[in-house]
């Protein structure tokens, strides 16, 4: 029986990310992360624009209140970037966990069982970038001090200049940090899901793949192939269908998208504004605003006739739930190919090197039974001792013989 071969990642096998994405699973998983996402970042851009309006007052262009202001557009804004990467990560945690079931057992995790590690690991996902930025709040301090010593009277500006060295250097290990964390949305999912360890051991583990071994690079890479992905194919997909469907339907498909209700449709002035590319239409659409006091007022729906007003609201719930999944699948190809960057490049040999798994030999039956051998043994012993004293009378017997003659 031959022994059985252990996979052998190579880095061909990233291609396979495509398809691992296809599982129902993980698109449900992403559908439900993404929706998540869209629905926190809407409200706190509607609520950072509401402190916005808030500060400025009543009166156009006038600010009573800079500090609102101040935190309507700027503290917001830190707020929702902090709230989507955590959201992103535990999202792209449960893909990951699934991709690792099917690809190292074959069979992978389904939506609940995948949601629910992520919950599990909540504390490793909100660690994580923790410590990353402690590491760049300590470096960035060490270069700053520097540049407080040259307060120091009379000497300061000589120690400041003497020490430039060192602030250049803790400056490039800062930014090293910060590649770092950018590097780690791309190798923590994969790192969590598949160690199943504590935020240190996957933030070190991040670092030392970003040494070398060429993961840094290919996660730029699979950023891009993944951009491409979603706003090349994807984007010219969808746009392609209404066109087929303006040139079979005519007018009933031109006043149906005039009529595509505005509350579903992507808000100015969130981070997924630029979902909008898979709308009829606005597959040019402006950039999104980053800025949530460009948020505005939804403009009142177009009216029309019932049947389309009707097929409006249809066609955008249709598109939004349709959206979500292309959106998902692009994420899900991402995770995917993010897990087999991992475990192509990770050190343990399990995972690196073909190990053959030789069957058990197989154990010769012994002859005899013990109980027989210990019966056969206590025979022998037996006869041995009773040829003892027939040996001794013969000795003597052999003696006395030859005096009698």
């Amino acid at each position: 029986m031959a022994g059985e071969m252990r996979q052998e990642w190579t880095w061909r096998d990233i291609f396979r990310s495509i398809g691992l994405a296809f599982s129902f699973s993980r698109l449900l998983v992403g559908f439900f992360g993404l929706a998540l996402m869209v629905v926190t970042d809407t409200l706190l851009a509607w609520a950072g624009y509401e402190v916005t309006q808030a500060g400025q007052g009543l009166t156009a262009g006038a600010v009573e209140s800079p500090w609102l202001v101040w935190t309507g557009t700027e503290l917001f804004w830190y707020i929702r970037v902090v709230v989507l990467g955590y959201l992103f990560l535990g999202t792209a945690v449960a893909i990951a966990y699934g991709v690792k079931g099917e690809l190292l057992d074959g069979e992978g995790a389904g939506a609940k069982e995948s949601i629910g590690f992520a919950l599990k690991k909540i504390g490793t996902i909100f660690w994580t970038p923790v410590i990353f930025w402690i590491y760049i709040a300590i470096m960035a301090f060490c270069g700053i001090i520097w540049f407080l010593l040259g307060l120091i009277p009379v000497v300061g500006p000589s120690l400041a200049a003497a020490g430039w060295f060192f602030v250049f250097l803790f400056s490039i290990l800062a930014a090293m940090g910060f590649l770092a964390f950018l590097f780690s949305f791309f190798l923590a999912p994969p790192i969590i899901a598949t160690r199943q360890e504590g935020a240190l051991d996957a933030v070190l583990d991040t670092i030392d793949l970003m040494r070398g071994k060429g993961a840094f690079w290919v996660s730029l890479l699979v950023l891009v192939a993944a951009m491409l992905l979603g706003r090349v194919f994807l984007g010219t997909t969808f746009q392609t269908t209404y066109k087929v469907a303006e040139m079979t339907m005519g007018k009933n498909f031109t006043e149906t998208v005039k009529c595509l209700p505005k509350q579903i449709q992507p808000r100015s002035g969130t981070f997924f504004y630029r979902a909008r590319m898979f709308w009829p239409g606005q597959e040019w659409a402006p950039r999104m605003a980053l800025g949530s006091g460009q948020w505005a007022d939804l403009a009142p729906n177009r009216s029309g006739m019932t049947r389309y007003v009707v097929g409006g609201w249809w066609l955008g719930i249709m598109i939004l739930i349709v959206t979500g999944f292309a959106i998902s699948f692009t994420l899900g190809a991402f995770v995917s190919a993010a897990t087999l960057t991992y475990l192509i490049v990770r050190e343990e040999e399990e995972f690196l090197e073909p190990v053959s798994v030789e069957p058990p030999a197989p154990t010769k039956e012994p002859t005899k039974e013990p109980a027989k051998e210990e019966k056969q043994e206590s025979e022998k012993k037996e006869e041995k001792e009773e040829k003892k004293p027939a040996a001794k009378k013969s000795k003597r017997k052999s003696k006395k013989e030859p005096k009698k003659e």
